[in-house]
């Protein structure tokens, strides 16, 4: 019955991990993301013969996809993003992950994206377990907002197995009933989205 939905219905999240030379750990690190319902790609950046026994581990729960030398991160990731877009048409979201598990320390955007701006930002910790967080910033004496760094060692510190960076700036605030809790530095901005936490219908 499932493939008779519409294809947004039918979306799911894919976990990318670029491996050069990894440790053991990578194989714990795949099962869990699995056992969440994560799609996982490892992409092996020309680790060599000595990690056959690590990709032998992680064959048959993840798509492994092997460079013959090594070609650095940037290359890991468009190699994978290359292939989900040829065989993973559902991909709802891509999450990039180090192979060593740790929250993520650089991020493949422009610079402006990287400096400290109002954020907004969701954790998952497990389905129907979620963190919200909204930051405020430009706004001197208050808050100066929050560098993506700083972001990720925060949902990592909290134990969020993922998180999700949304659209930030002006755009980013926090309501409770009909009452604005955060403090947006511009809170005429109209915006044609957001997330609700709603109570299910009796």
């Amino acid at each position: 019955m499932e493939e008779n939905l519409p294809v947004s219905l039918n979306r799911y999240s894919v976990v990318v991990i670029p491996a050069y030379e990894p440790s053991p750990g990578l194989i714990p690190l795949v099962r869990s993301l699995v056992d969440a319902d994560y799609r996982v790609i490892v992409v092996d950046d020309g680790s060599g013969d000595g990690f056959s026994h690590i990709w032998e581990e992680i064959d048959g729960h993840a798509v492994l996809i092997h460079h013959m030398h090594n070609e650095g991160k940037g290359a890991a990731l468009k190699t994978s993003f290359k292939y989900i877009n040829d065989w993973m048409p559902d991909a709802g979201c891509i999450i990039t992950m180090d192979a060593d598990g740790n929250a993520k320390s650089d991020f493949l955007t422009w610079n402006y994206i990287r400096e400290s701006h109002p954020r907004t930002a969701i954790g998952y910790y497990e389905p129907g377990h979620y963190c919200l967080l909204v930051v405020d910033g430009r706004q001197p004496g208050l808050s100066r907002g929050m560098f993506l760094e700083e972001m990720s060692q925060l949902f990592a510190s909290l134990g969020c197995r993922a998180a999700y960076n949304l659209d930030g700036g002006h755009c980013a605030f926090m309501t409770r009933d009909a009452n604005v809790i955060s403090k947006p530095y511009r809170p005429s901005k109209d915006i044609s989205d957001g997330i609700f936490i709603c109570e299910p219908e009796a």
